[in-house]
């Protein structure tokens, strides 16, 4: 028994040296950079692959003094350390002139994209050309965030991608305007969320209720709210980006609060004159507030939600149990901090 329990300690006193040891940090040889290069004479490669062009780009056609987006790749795709070089768009406008756009693949994918904007009316042509990489043997370097493996990539043989092309394909270029997506008009009856992602026009009046944190200006802001003060205050009585309705109208209805004429000491007394049982906040389409509803039989204090169109009840939660009823809707965007004027608010 003492044997086995000195064999034991010796274990973990090792054990415990290794991890302690100082960490030697591994030196690579021999490194690549990661590009492509045109195959050297007189090397043949360990291996060599064919591959495929592709070329796409739109819109076509297209209205003359606008932009395309032209898009390139190849098969097969690299290894996350690799890219390729100088991939070669020549654009022929429709007098002949060309013009030759060079441009790297990104790693891995062998994607590349440019925007080209067209000025001459008429059918103007695109080719992509790829000259060929060879990757010599050795390390490459993978980028972190990139690939969660090593850092260094080992490659013990070359490799060579041959050449390939795309056919020209033609683009035509006309007077009028070409829009990316059609225009949608603003709803002129009755309409419901959540809203298609389609009707992108619709933002001007698609705003959160009650507005907050808006930092307005701009051409669109000018139009619709001319000589408006464009920084949110809570004092404001002012919601911008939200249309309301031309006339009032019930979907359903619920007793809640009993309001009207109070006497001499009913303040005394604690009653109210009027209904206070409105939703603390209203966003897509359902309300949120906080409302004494029957649980169990007991009169109890709830964080509720619930349909505006419908009333149909979606939670209630005790606020002895957590139950919390939001009253602001907000985005702060990622590193760009607090919005003005809403620092002390809670966002939902």
């Amino acid at each position: 028994m003492t044997a086995s329990i000195a064999i034991v300690l010796l274990i973990a006193s090792a054990f415990v040296v290794m991890i302690n040891a100082p960490v030697q940090a591994q030196e690579y040889t021999n490194m690549q950079e990661g590009g492509g290069i045109p195959l050297p004479a007189g090397v043949t490669p360990d291996v060599t692959r064919s591959t495929r062009a592709f070329l796409s780009f739109r819109p076509n056609p297209v209205g003359v003094n606008q932009y395309i987006l032209v898009n390139l790749w190849l098969n097969p795709a690299l290894h996350v350390s690799r890219y390729h070089k100088d991939y070669k768009v020549t654009i022929t406008d429709p007098d002949g002139n060309k013009d030759v756009i060079t441009i790297d693949s990104y790693r891995a994918d062998t994607t590349a994209w440019f925007e080209y904007q067209v000025d001459q009316v008429g059918e103007w042509t695109l080719k992509f050309e790829f000259a060929g990489s060879y990757f010599p043997p050795g390390n490459y370097t993978v980028y972190s965030g990139a690939y969660m493996g090593r850092r260094v990539e080992t490659f013990g043989q070359s490799v060579y991608f041959e050449p390939s092309s795309t056919e020209e394909q033609t683009l035509t270029v006309q007077e009028d305007i070409v829009y990316s997506w059609p225009e949608a008009e603003l709803p002129t009856d009755y309409w419901e969320r959540p809203i298609s992602l389609e009707k992108r026009e619709w933002w001007t009046i698609a705003g959160g209720f009650p507005g907050t944190g808006y930092t307005g200006g701009g051409p669109v802001w000018d139009e619709l709210y001319p000589g408006t003060n464009p920084c949110w205050g809570y004092t404001y009585e002012f919601h911008p980006w939200v249309q309301g309705p031309n006339s009032a109208h019930i979907v359903w209805k619920e007793l809640r609060d009993v309001a009207g004429l109070i006497g001499g000491y009913a303040y005394y007394y604690g009653i109210t004159s009027r209904g206070v049982s409105t939703p603390d906040l209203v966003y897509a389409g359902r309300c949120y507030d906080t409302i004494t509803v029957p649980v169990n039989g007991v009169p109890t204090s709830c964080a509720v939600c619930y349909d505006i169109r419908t009333g149909e009840i979606y939670y209630e939660i005790p606020t002895a149990d957590g139950g919390v009823t939001p009253n602001i809707i907000s985005y702060n965007p990622p590193g760009v901090g607090s919005v003005p004027g809403a620092e002390a608010q809670t966002t939902y």
